[in-house]
Protein backbone atom coordinates (compact mmCIF):
# COMPACT_ATOMS: atom_id res chain seq x y z
CA UNK A 1 0.00 0.00 0.00
CA UNK A 2 1.53 3.30 -1.05
CA UNK A 3 0.92 6.70 0.45
CA UNK A 4 0.42 9.57 -1.98
CA UNK A 5 1.93 12.79 -0.55
CA UNK A 6 0.03 16.03 -1.11
CA UNK A 7 2.69 18.17 0.58
CA UNK A 8 6.31 17.17 1.07
CA UNK A 9 7.55 19.29 3.97
CA UNK A 10 7.98 16.53 6.53
CA UNK A 11 11.75 16.70 6.95
CA UNK A 12 11.61 20.28 8.23
CA UNK A 13 9.05 19.51 10.91
CA UNK A 14 5.55 20.38 9.85
CA UNK A 15 2.39 18.78 8.56
CA UNK A 16 1.94 16.43 5.61
CA UNK A 17 -1.42 15.31 4.27
CA UNK A 18 -1.43 11.93 2.53
CA UNK A 19 -3.92 9.65 0.86
CA UNK A 20 -3.48 5.98 1.78
CA UNK A 21 -5.90 3.80 -0.15
CA UNK A 22 -9.12 5.76 0.18
CA UNK A 23 -8.18 7.27 3.58
CA UNK A 24 -6.73 10.68 4.36
CA UNK A 25 -3.84 10.75 6.87
CA UNK A 26 -2.44 13.92 8.43
CA UNK A 27 1.15 13.44 9.66
CA UNK A 28 2.47 16.09 12.05
CA UNK A 29 6.15 16.14 12.92
CA UNK A 30 7.56 18.50 15.55
CA UNK A 31 10.51 20.66 14.49
CA UNK A 32 12.74 18.71 16.93
CA UNK A 33 11.62 15.41 15.41
CA UNK A 34 12.15 16.83 11.92
CA UNK A 35 15.75 17.76 12.74
CA UNK A 36 16.51 14.32 14.24
CA UNK A 37 14.78 12.55 11.36
CA UNK A 38 16.84 14.50 8.80
CA UNK A 39 20.08 13.39 10.55
CA UNK A 40 19.21 9.68 10.50
CA UNK A 41 21.17 7.40 8.21
CA UNK A 42 18.36 4.84 8.04
CA UNK A 43 14.64 5.44 7.60
CA UNK A 44 12.61 5.37 10.82
CA UNK A 45 9.64 3.01 11.02
CA UNK A 46 6.64 3.97 13.17
CA UNK A 47 4.71 0.78 13.89
CA UNK A 48 1.13 1.77 14.76
CA UNK A 49 0.06 -1.09 17.00
CA UNK A 50 -3.63 -1.57 17.74
CA UNK A 51 -4.31 -4.21 20.41
CA UNK A 52 -7.82 -5.62 20.35
CA UNK A 53 -8.90 -7.05 23.71
CA UNK A 54 -11.42 -6.08 26.37
CA UNK A 55 -10.30 -2.54 25.60
CA UNK A 56 -8.49 -1.21 22.55
CA UNK A 57 -4.90 -0.12 23.19
CA UNK A 58 -3.04 2.09 20.72
CA UNK A 59 0.72 2.56 20.86
CA UNK A 60 3.56 3.44 18.51
CA UNK A 61 6.79 1.43 18.42
CA UNK A 62 9.72 3.10 16.68
CA UNK A 63 12.57 1.17 15.03
CA UNK A 64 14.75 1.10 11.93
CA UNK A 65 13.02 0.13 8.70
CA UNK A 66 14.14 -3.24 7.31
CA UNK A 67 13.87 -4.69 3.80
CA UNK A 68 11.25 -7.18 5.03
CA UNK A 69 8.86 -4.48 6.27
CA UNK A 70 5.81 -3.91 4.08
CA UNK A 71 5.65 -0.26 5.04
CA UNK A 72 3.78 2.79 3.83
CA UNK A 73 6.39 5.39 2.86
CA UNK A 74 5.63 8.83 4.27
CA UNK A 75 8.96 10.31 3.14
CA UNK A 76 12.47 9.06 2.40
CA UNK A 77 13.16 9.13 6.16
CA UNK A 78 9.82 7.94 7.62
CA UNK A 79 7.55 4.95 7.04
CA UNK A 80 4.61 3.48 8.91
CA UNK A 81 3.09 0.06 9.42
CA UNK A 82 -0.35 -0.58 10.91
CA UNK A 83 -0.15 -3.71 13.06
CA UNK A 84 -3.40 -5.06 14.52
CA UNK A 85 -2.67 -7.59 17.28
CA UNK A 86 -4.41 -9.79 19.85
CA UNK A 87 -3.16 -11.18 23.15
CA UNK A 88 -1.36 -14.46 22.57
CA UNK A 89 -3.13 -15.96 25.60
CA UNK A 90 -6.24 -14.76 27.40
CA UNK A 91 -5.37 -13.70 30.91
CA UNK A 92 -7.28 -12.22 33.81
CA UNK A 93 -4.63 -9.56 34.32
CA UNK A 94 -4.27 -7.50 31.14
CA UNK A 95 -2.46 -4.73 32.99
CA UNK A 96 0.98 -6.20 32.17
CA UNK A 97 2.84 -3.55 30.18
CA UNK A 98 4.10 -5.86 27.41
CA UNK A 99 1.99 -9.02 27.25
CA UNK A 100 2.75 -11.47 24.44
CA UNK A 101 0.77 -10.60 21.31
CA UNK A 102 0.18 -12.20 17.92
CA UNK A 103 -0.65 -10.52 14.64
CA UNK A 104 -4.34 -10.38 13.88
CA UNK A 105 -5.31 -11.37 10.34
CA UNK A 106 -6.97 -8.43 8.60
CA UNK A 107 -8.27 -8.54 5.04
CA UNK A 108 -8.05 -4.79 4.40
CA UNK A 109 -5.50 -3.05 6.66
CA UNK A 110 -6.21 0.29 4.95
CA UNK A 111 -9.43 0.44 7.01
CA UNK A 112 -7.20 0.76 10.10
CA UNK A 113 -5.19 3.74 8.80
CA UNK A 114 -5.66 6.54 11.35
CA UNK A 115 -6.76 10.04 10.41
CA UNK A 116 -3.94 11.72 12.32
CA UNK A 117 -0.38 10.77 13.30
CA UNK A 118 1.80 13.01 15.49
CA UNK A 119 5.52 12.34 16.04
CA UNK A 120 7.96 14.10 18.37
CA UNK A 121 11.47 13.54 19.74
CA UNK A 122 11.67 14.22 23.50
CA UNK A 123 14.54 13.47 25.91
CA UNK A 124 16.34 11.32 23.34
CA UNK A 125 13.28 9.16 22.56
CA UNK A 126 10.80 9.02 19.68
CA UNK A 127 7.23 9.53 20.87
CA UNK A 128 3.95 9.71 19.06
CA UNK A 129 0.23 9.25 19.01
CA UNK A 130 -2.46 8.53 16.47
CA UNK A 131 -6.22 8.98 16.33
CA UNK A 132 -9.15 8.00 14.18
CA UNK A 133 -11.12 11.25 14.29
Amino acid sequence: MQAVPREVTLATGSKQELTVGDRSLDVELSSTAGRHLARRGKPLLAELEILFSCLVRKQINFRDLTEDDEAIFISDKLSIIVRPVLFELCAKDESESHPPVVDMPVVDVSRLIPHRLTIDFVDGEWTGSFSFS
